[in-house]
């Protein structure tokens, strides 16, 4: 059987290859980040559905308790969907994951705001160290301020903080796999109205070996979020699972230094990924 601590160690290593291949593609293809974000989410919630249905585990109950959460997911992932696809368009993906990184001070923050969770004094010295490392890995701090792609992504953060706290409301009355399928579709249809025209002329832009890349991402993307929500299920704080999900940041400058060449900051980076691996120590 899966321990919560297994399945977010799963979901963050499957959620830094897709980060890596994500901004592979937005670099290589001639789209606007909204739009590969569009397709992206109705792929994965696609690819959720496929995957559950000869299992016959794809199951709606429990819908029906929270239906204001459902609509707030679905505005919610929908504002995330073009937040954070334009911002890894703009920003490189170590420089993305680090900011990105920030949606776990927003989702404690929210936690124990709506849902009255606390950490304790081990977890709050996690937290300060991983924070620590964020910003020594981000090679000059807060300082410096922020360019405009950089400015989607702390939006991006701030929203998926909101929505990790809602989730963990809807999962309370939903099962986890078959959440994962609404919480892509559903989003994915919405951004699909806004932005119908411009997804028709790049669905049919491209190539069959683009075809199987988007697909791949697909795959990647629902067997960690599979993994996320079944830990978030299964953890005994939201919190503890968002702030030992934002290791995931190491993995992701790792990746992209070796796959995507981002150099920048090297020492930095290094230094800030193992204060973040030291505070993550902290959260368990």
């Amino acid at each position: 059987m899966f321990t919560w601590q297994l399945l977010i160690f799963i979901a963050l290593l499957f959620y830094a290859f897709g980060v890596t291949l994500q901004r592979h593609l937005l670099s290589s293809l001639a789209v606007r980040g909204e739009i590969f974000g569009t397709v992206l989410q109705m792929l994965i919630g696609s690819v959720s559905f496929a995957l559950l249905l000869p299992f016959g585990t794809f199951s709606l109950q429990g819908i029906e308790k929270v239906p204001f959460s459902i609509v707030a997911m679905t505005i919610l992932f929908s504002i995330l969907t073009y937040l954070a696809n334009v911002g890894l368009q703009k920003v490189e993906a170590s420089r993305f994951t680090i900011l990105y990184a920030l949606r776990a001070v927003f989702g404690t923050m929210f936690a124990g705001l709506f849902l009255h969770e606390s950490l304790n004094g081990s977890q709050m010295m996690g937290m300060g160290l991983i924070i620590l490392g964020i910003l020594i890995s981000n090679g000059r701090g807060l300082k410096g301020g922020f360019a405009g792609g950089e400015k989607w992504v702390l939006l991006a953060a701030f929203v998926n903080g909101i929505a990790s706290v809602n989730d963990r409301m809807i999962l309370s009355s939903m099962e986890g796999l078959s959440y994962t399928v609404i919480a892509f579709l559903f989003p994915g249809i919405v951004c699909l109205i806004i932005f119908l025209r411009p997804t028709i002329v790049f669905v049919r832009s491209l190539s069959a070996r683009q075809w199987a890349s988007m697909v791949l991402l697909s795959c990647i993307y629902a067997l960690s979020t599979f993994a996320y929500f079944k830990s978030v299920e299964l953890a005994p704080s939201i919190s503890q699972v968002i702030s030992i999900n934002m290791t995931s940041v190491l993995v992701v400058v790792l990746f992209s230094i070796v796959f995507l060449k981002e150099r920048s900051n090297l020492i930095a980076k290094m230094i800030g990924a193992g204060l973040a691996v030291l505070g993550s120590t902290r959260l368990l």
